[in-house]
């Protein structure tokens, strides 16, 4: 899948976009995370209320800037 297909399926609320586009930036959304947040815990929160924005807020997203 491509970003912007991703992008398109979160936008229609197609779950597997969802699934897609966290396996793609979990791992570098946490790393970032916890450079800004010691704790272990408090940091999994912020990461999960990261998600949860960009889930929610996705259909502001406009490719073009």
């Amino acid at each position: 899948m491509t970003i912007e297909s991703i992008i398109q399926g979160c936008q229609q609320g197609d779950s597997e976009a969802r699934r897609e586009l966290y396996q793609r930036y979990a791992t570098a959304m946490f790393s970032l995370v916890r450079r800004y947040v010691r704790v272990r815990a408090a940091a999994e929160d912020v990461f999960h209320d990261g998600f949860v924005l960009v889930y929610t807020k996705i259909d502001t997203y406009d490719h073009r800037g």
